[in-house]
């Protein structure tokens, strides 16, 4: 085992413990000694109990109906049980002398605590089903006890419901005396309204309140759209602040406000034709003067240093972004104003209706509430007089109480060894770092010890099972079995995608090419230490990322033993890369995806020598030719691990892209990986941590969650 660089084996772990041997025997004598203690000690325990069944919860007649038959929770006969009345006459009925003897002590107070804690009320194994047990340190209290509670338990549940059907019909009488008025009230005033206003009315209301209903749907949707411009707004003054003029020139400042105006209406007339249909090209009239513009304002605006590239880009996307704000804001008030000026014509041409259908309706539901209510309560008033009649209290004896010939085994053996078992458990616990038994890579923080960058982290991909495709092979470990592997039936689309996974994709495409700003990238591999890593989705959905940018990619599936990219674009395995080595031409095995600047070769037909294909000379003619074509050609590759084309390809290529699974990928064979790849002096560009979950708050994913929740609210 591994950890921060250094190798643990069984010494160690001697070690280990022989340091902290004192917080182990700590720990072990602190819970084995009183347990020894406690057990030793422990008096003989004799138990009788009675098993009661809860009649209200039970169908005894089918013909009563079920509003008659009221269901009893277990906490109501609990309170019955733990109430004081029950307790003292529990005392009475067991007997002063009789309890002094077992309790040793004669005080009131005592006694009833004695029997508290020596009798108990509890679920049984059936529904319905409530035991009442007593414990005592003689046989003849243990019964005593549970006899006498189990008699007094079924007097006082009959007293408390008996009491309970009484304030019950009363206060309800009282209440439907008083309903019953005002109910004849209402009915008379519905009546008298009716005759005075004809009883005629066309229900033109109804086309009012949808109005209305309508007006404040669009309200609210105005007032949320107008707070996320404003909060979209102050941003990109934040920015602008970034580019504004070094200098305090007025002539300057002048020009500067009147371009970045301009600019403004540009791009909001630009969003006006988008969501027109119209499809606007770079070449295009608007974006050239709204690239023209971008320039003037930033000419205007530069400071002494250069400006940062990320600045300008935060600026230019956000610009983008409260233009589109500002068409939707107009868009939404011009529909409040038309839905308002329907609502001032329709009060105008119907004053007279409107008041009156208010008024019935108004005069209507005080009736129906009313009637409502009597119904209610004079049904209630009938369940309490029946119940009154017919209650008995809720409970019946199933099982009597037994007289106790033996006390409760104490079961010593099992307490030892529980007791050892957890001490021990403990004990290790303490010593042991949970950390020391897993090797696997989790976080940034576990990359960052091989001193190489982590350009790329992306989250994990949950895919329901009607949207994902499963590829079966002859499992590596075992030839009569068959391994699994589930893909997305389709890769992320980054042109319409703002979800988190598809945010990292971009953010991994901006990094990449990040890294040789001199010398751009053109060639690259895609690779991971072992199977199951998702490389291949990895290099998919970045050409994907890299193809929406505008760059002219090319997919080719150089894992020849295992290939997947067929799979992922749909596209048959046959007439591919393996194909150029026999005759095909570069023009044959490309093939179109449907998607602008992304093409894909797929693996080809099987050949039984990909290393031999991966290290010949006529690969190096074929990327030679690609890059005439192509601004970035992928090659997704086998494991490095598994075979040596990983490592044959690395060195005539760009750089080399490597994908880790969190909490899948091993560090030591990730260091191994590592090794195989400099060894042949290939440029490892860096790590993509692959498949992190943000629900984790290990190490520095917390930001995650809160960067793209903000991300998404922007857009939602």
């Amino acid at each position: 085992m591994e950890h921060a660089g250094k190798t643990f084996n069984l010494k160690d772990y001697v070690t280990i413990v022989l340091r902290r041997k004192w917080s182990l025997l700590v720990i072990v004598l602190a819970v084995v000694a009183p347990l020894i203690f406690y057990v030793r000690t422990m008096p003989d325990t004799y138990f009788a109990q009675s098993q009661l069944v809860i009649e209200d919860l039970r169908n005894t007649n089918p013909m009563t109906p079920q509003m008659l038959r009221p269901s009893r929770s277990f906490d109501f006969y609990q309170g019955i049980f733990n109430s004081r009345s029950f307790i003292q006459a529990v005392l009475q009925k067991v007997g002063r002398d009789t309890l002094a003897k077992a309790a040793g002590d004669t005080v009131e107070d005592k006694l009833a605590a004695y029997i508290a804690s020596s009798i108990s009320l509890s679920r049984g194994g059936f529904e319905s089903f409530i035991v009442l047990s007593a414990r005592a340190s003689h046989a003849g209290m243990a019964f005593n006890l549970a006899q006498s509670a189990t008699e007094i338990f079924k007097l006082k549940c009959r007293e408390v419901v008996a009491e309970e059907a009484e304030n019950t019909v009363k206060e309800t009488e009282k209440q439907l005396a008083i309903i019953r008025d005002k109910l004849e009230e209402a009915e008379h005033a519905y009546r008298q309204y009716l005759d005075k206003t004809g009883n005629s009315f066309d229900g033109a209301t109804t086309e009012l309140k949808l109005l209305q209903d309508k007006y404040y749907e669009i309200r609210s949707e105005w007032a949320s759209k107008e707070a996320i411009y404003e909060a979209n707004r102050q941003s990109l003054a934040m920015l602008e602040r970034k580019v504004a003029p070094a200098n305090t020139d007025p002539k300057n400042a002048e020009q500067y406000n009147k371009a970045k105006e301009e600019l403004r209406k540009k791009e909001k007339e630009k969003k006006r034709l988008e969501s027109l249909g119209l499809v606007l090209g770079p070449s295009s009239p608007i974006n050239q003067d709204i690239d023209q513009l971008e320039k003037e304002v930033m000419r205007y605006g530069a400071k002494e240093e250069r400006l940062d590239a990320k600045v300008v880009g935060q600026w230019q996307k956000m610009r983008t972004v409260v233009a589109e704000n500002e068409m939707e804001l107009d868009l939404v008030n011009n529909k409040m104003k038309v839905y308002q000026r329907k609502i001032e014509q329709y009060k105008k041409s119907h004053p007279d209706e409107l008041d009156q259908s208010l008024e019935v309706s108004r005069l209507e539901r005080s009736r129906k509430v009313y009637e409502d209510t009597y119904n209610i309560l004079l049904e209630q008033v009938e369940v309490a007089k029946i119940k009154k009649a017919s209650e008995t209290g809720g409970v019946t004896v199933v099982d009597a109480v037994y007289y106790p010939t033996s006390a409760v085994p104490r079961k010593e053996a099992i307490y030892y060894v529980v007791g050892i078992m957890v001490a021990l458990m403990l004990g290790f616990g303490y010593i042991f770092l949970r950390e020391f038994l897993d090797t696997t890579v989790k976080s940034n923080d576990d990359l960052e010890a091989y001193n190489i960058p982590i350009i790329g982290t992306i989250p994990h991909i949950d895919i329901a099972k009607s949207e994902e495709i499963e590829i079966r092979r002859r499992s590596s470990s075992s030839s009569s079995k068959e391994a699994v592997t589930t893909y997305p039936k389709e890769l992320i689309n980054f042109y319409k995608d703002e979800s988190i996974v598809a945010e990292s994709y971009r953010s991994l495409r901006t990094n990449l090419f990040f890294t040789s700003p001199d010398n751009p990238l053109h060639t690259l591999i895609v690779t991971s230490s072992g199977p199951h890593e998702g490389k291949s989705l990895t290099a998919s959905n970045l050409c994907l990322a890299c193809a929406q940018m505008g760059k002219r990619t090319l997919l080719i599936d150089s894992d020849l033993r295992r290939p997947v990219v067929h799979h992922l674009f749909q596209q048959p395995r046959e007439n591919g890369f393996t194909d150029l080595f026999i005759g095909n031409s570069l023009k044959s095995v490309v093939r179109e995806t449907g998607l602008d600047n992304l093409h894909v070769i797929t693996a080809g037909r099987f050949t039984p020598n990909p290393s031999e294909l991966l290290a010949s000379k006529k690969i190096e003619k074929l990327i030679g030719e690609l890059k005439l074509e192509y601004d970035l050609i992928v090659f997704d590759t086998p494991p490095v691990m598994a075979v040596t084309d990983a490592p044959l390809l690395s060195t005539k290529v760009d750089g080399t892209l490597l994908v880790v699974k969190s909490y899948s990928t091993d560090r030591v064979i990730l260091e191994r990986a590592i090794n195989t790849i400099q060894n042949v002096n290939a440029n490892i560009l860096g790590f993509v941590l692959n498949d992190i979950d943000l629900s984790h708050r290990y190490a520095s994913y917390g930001y995650y969650k809160y960067y793209y929740h903000y991300y998404r609210s922007k857009k939602d």
